[in-house]
C-alpha cells in the first residue's frame, strides 16, 4: 500500500495522467481508500494545485470530486494552494466542480479570494469572483480583521485592489474597517503607499475624515510621520487629504470645536518645524562665534577699538545663540507664537552681531580707507533689510495684540509704532566722518549707531510684549469672572 501511495505521489509530481490511469487499473479505490500522500496531509490534488499540472488535476477531479474538500495539516484546501500559486485554470476546474469552496477558510483565517489578493493574482480573482461575487466582502478571520481590500493594501497589491473595486465599488465595502478601526486609507497613509492613496482619493468613495479606534484620521497619521521623508511631501500634496483635516459634526458646537482642535494641531506642527529651524541656525551661529572667539583674526591689536568691537559683537552673537538653544531644549511648554517670535528676534540680533563681527574682521586685516563707499552701502543695506523684516513681523504681532482694542486706541498704537520705527531707522544709519582716515574713529561711530538702533528696537519689542500680556490678562480675568458669576452656576447650587 505504501508503495502505491508513493507511486501516486510521484505521478502527481510529474503530472503523468498515463501513470495515474495505470495505478487506478491496479487499484480502482486508490483515490478513495487513502487520499493523503505526504506527511503534511496533502492529497494528490494539493500537489498538482501547487505545481500546476492541468490535465492531471482534471482527471483527479473527474474521478474523485471529494478531493476538493480535503484539507492539509495547515487547514488549506487545493483551491487555497492554487490561488496562492496563481494557477487560474486549475482554480477554474476546482470552483466549477465545487463552488462553495470559495467560502472555505484556511487555518490562518483566509479564504481563496483573500489569498489570491494577497499575492496579486488578478486572473485568479477573476475566476473566483465569477463563481462567488458576494464573497468579495468576506471578512478576514484574524486578530487584525478587515476585508480583502485591507489585505491588498497591506501586501502592496495595487492591481488587485483596482480590480476588486471595479467589481464592487460599494460605499460600505470601500470604507470598511479592521479590528483597530482603520480603513484602507489609514493603512495606505501609514505605509506611505502614494499610488494607492492617489487611486483611493481620486477614483473611489473613500471617506477621508473617518476615525480609527485611536480617534485619528488618515491626515492625523500623516502628521505623525517624519517630515523629511520624500514620500511625506508627496502624500501631503493631495488636496483631498488636506481638506479632510476639517472634520464635520452633526451639531454646530461640535463642528466648531473640532475645527478649532484641528487648526490647533496644524499650528503646533508649523511651530515645531519653526523650532527645528531655529535650533539649526542657532547651533551654527554659536559654533562660528565660539571658533572666532577662540581664534580671532591675526590683524587685531589688543588695545585697538576694533578689537573691543570684535569681542563685544562676537560675544553678543554667541550668547544670544546659546540663549535660543537653552530655551529650545529647556523642555518648557513654550508652544505659543509669541515665544517663537521672541526666539526669532533674538536670532536676528545674533545674525546682526555676526555680520558686525565679520565686517570688523575684514577691517582688521587691511586699511579701512581701502574699502569703497559701495561696501559701506552694502553693510548699511543689510541692516536696513533686517530692520524691514523685523518691522513686518512686528506689524503682524501688534495686529494680533490689539485686535480687540477700540478703534481710537488702535490708531494711537499704530502711530506710536510708526514713529518708533522711523527713529530706530534713523539711529541705525551709519554716518562716517567726512574724511575717514582712522578706522578706530569710523567703526565705533558705525557700531554705536547700530547698537543704539538695536537697543531701541529691543525696548520697542518689550513694550509690545507688555501690550500682549496685558490683553491676555484682561481676557483671562473676563473668563474667570464669567465662570464665577451666579448666572453660570447649576440650579440648586
Amino acid at each position: 500500500m505504501e508503495q502505491m501511495l508513493k507511486s501516486l505521489y510521484e505521478a502527481a509530481i510529474e503530472g503523468s495522467v498515463t501513470r495515474l490511469k495505470e495505478l487506478i487499473q491496479q487499484d480502482e479505490l486508490i483515490l478513495i481508500r487513502s487520499t493523503k500522500v505526504t506527511s503534511y496531509g496533502e492529497t494528490p490534488l494539493h500537489i498538482v494545485a501547487m505545481i500546476g499540472h492541468l490535465d492531471f488535476c482534471s482527471e483527479l477531479v473527474r474521478r474523485n470530486p471529494g478531493l476538493i474538500r480535503e484539507l492539509d495539516s495547515r487547514g488549506s484546501s487545493a483551491l487555497h494552494i492554487a490561488s496562492a500559486k496563481g494557477h487560474a485554470r486549475i482554480v477554474n476546474i476546482i470552483v466549477s466542480a465545487c463552488p462553495e469552496m470559495c467560502l472555505a477558510y484556511d487555518g490562518d483565517g483566509y479564504n481563496p479570494i483573500h489569498i489570491a489578493a494577497m499575492n496579486g493574482w488578478v486572473n485568479v480573482l477573476e475566476e473566483l469572483v465569477k463563481v462567488s461575487p458576494d464573497e468579495v466582502c468576506g471578512r478576514v478571520n484574524t486578530c487584525q480583521g478587515g476585508n480583502v481590500l485591507h489585505l491588498c493594501v497591506q501586501y502592496y497589491q495595487m492591481e488587485a485592489l483596482k480590480f476588486l473595486l471595479v467589481v464592487k465599488n460599494d460605499h460600505d465595502f470601500v470604507n470598511s474597517k479592521d479590528e483597530y478601526g482603520n480603513s484602507i486609507l489609514h493603512l495606505a497613509v501609514e505605509d506611505k503607499q502614494v499610488e494607492i492613496i492617489r487611486f483611493l482619493l481620486n477614483e473611489t468613495a473613500i471617506e477621508v475624515n473617518t476615525l480609527n479606534s485611536s480617534g485619528l484620521t488618515a491626515s492625523d497619521i500623516l502628521k505623525r510621520q517624519p517630515k523629511r521623508d520624500s514620500t511625506y511631501m508627496d502624500i501631503a500634496h493631495f488636496p483631498q487629504l488636506i481638506s479632510g483635516q476639517r472634520r464635520t459634526s452633526s451639531s454646530s458646537g461640535g463642528h466648531h470645536s473640532e475645527i478649532h482642535s484641528k487648526s490647533g494641531e496644524d499650528e503646533h506642527v508649523l511651530l515645531d518645524q519653526h523650532r527645528n529651524s531655529l535650533m539649526v541656525v542657532a547651533s551654527l551661529i554659536a559654533t562660528m562665534a565660539f571658533q572666532a572667539g577662540v581664534n580671532p583674526p591675526s590683524g587685531f591689536k589688543p588695545d585697538s577699538g576694533l578689537y573691543n568691537v570684535f569681542v563685544v559683537s562676537n560675544t553678543i552673537g554667541f550668547l544670544s545663540s546659546l540663549s535660543v538653544i537653552l530655551l529650545l531644549i529647556s523642555g518648557l511648554p513654550l508652544r505659543h507664537k509669541v515665544f517663537t517670535w521672541t526666539w526669532t528676534a533674538i536670532l536676528w540680533i545674533s545674525i546682526s552681531a555676526t555680520t558686525c563681527t565679520y565686517t570688523v574682521s575684514l577691517a582688521s586685516m587691511s586699511d579701512w580707507t581701502s574699502y569703497s563707499i559701495g561696501f559701506r552701502i552694502v553693510i548699511a543695506t543689510w541692516f536696513d533689510l533686517k530692520a524691514l523684516l523685523f518691522l513686518l513681523h512686528t506689524i503682524r504681532f501688534l495686529s494680533h495684540c490689539i485686535q480687540d482694542w477700540p478703534f481710537k486706541r488702535k490708531c494711537y498704537a499704530w502711530l506710536f509704532i510708526i514713529v518708533a520705527w522711523i527713529i530706530a531707522a534713523v539711529l541705525g544709519i551709519p554716518v562716517p566722518p567726512i574724511n575717514p582716515i582712522d578706522q578706530n574713529i569710523l567703526f565705533p561711530i558705525f557700531v554705536t549707531g547700530w547698537e543704539v538702533s538695536a537697543a531701541f528696537l529691543i525696548v520697542l519689542y518689550a513694550i509690545q510684549m507688555v501690550f500682549f500680556i496685558t490683553s491676555k490678562l484682561k481676557t483671562w480675568f473676563k473668563q474667570l469672572k464669567s465662570h464665577l458669576s451666579p448666572s453660570n452656576q447649576a440650579p440648586g447650587v
